[in-house]
C-alpha cells in the first residue's frame, strides 16, 4: 500500500519526492503499528525502500529524518540499498559494538561525511530510548526521542536548518 501511495505521488506531481517519501514513512509507520505489530513486511519495506532508491528519494536527510523519529527498520533496510548489501550484513555493521562497522557502511552508501556524527547519535538515542508499546506510547517515545536529539545537537549546529525545522515540527505534531 505505502509503495503504490508513494507512485501515486510522484505520478501525478502532488509534491516533492521527500515530502512523498515522508508522508510514506508516516503511512507506513501508522499501518504497521495499527495491523500488524513489530516485525511487519521486512519483505514488503525491502520493497518500498528500493522504489524510493530507484526514484532517486533515498537521500541523506530522509533516511536521518525515518531514523530521528524511530524507524529503524527504514534506516537500516535504507543503509542496506543505498551500501548494496544484504540486510541481515547491514544491521550487524549498524550495531557494531566498535563503530567501525557502521562507518563502513555509511560510507560505502555514499552519504556525507558531515553527517555521519548525527547518524551515529540518532542510532545510540533510538536504541537506547526505550519504547514498551503501550496505549499512546508511540507519540511518547517519538516526543522523548526527538529531544533527546534536538537538545543532543542544539549546541553542535549539526543538522542541517531544514532538518531541525522538521524535528521541530514532528516534536509540535507528537506534543498536540
Amino acid at each position: 500500500m505505502t509503495e503504490r501511495l508513494h507512485d501515486v505521488l510522484n505520478e501525478k506531481g502532488a509534491t516533492q519526492p521527500d515530502l512523498a517519501a515522508k508522508l510514506v514513512l508516516q503511512v507506513r509507520a501508522r499501518a504497521a503499528a495499527a495491523a500488524f505489530g513489530p516485525g511487519f513486511g521486512e519483505a514488503a519495506l525491502e520493497n518500498l525502500v528500493a522504489s524510493i532508491h530507484r526514484r532517486g528519494g533515498l537521500t541523506p536527510s530522509l533516511v536521518l529524518r525515518a531514523l530521528s523519529v524511530g524507524d529503524l527498520a527504514f534506516f537500516e533496510a535504507a543503509l542496506a540499498q543505498a551500501a548494496k548489501v544484504s540486510l541481515a550484513n547491514a544491521r550487524t555493521l549498524i550495531h557494531d559494538p566498535g563503530g567501525l562497522g557502521f562507518h563502513s557502511l555509511y560510507r560505502k552508501a555514499g552519504f556525507p561525511e558531515p553527517l555521519f556524527p548525527p547518524f551515529r547519535a540518532a542510532i545510540e538515542v533510538v536504541t537506547q530510548t526505550d519504547y514498551e508499546g503501550g496505549e499512546n506510547e508511540r507519540a511518547r517515545f517519538v516526543e522523548r526521542l526527538l529531544e533527546r536529539l534536538l537538545t543532543f545537537f542544539d549546541h553542535d549546529n549539526a543538522f542541517t536548518e531544514s532538518d531541525r525545522a522538521f524535528l521541530l515540527a514532528r516534536l509540535d505534531e507528537e506534543a498536540a
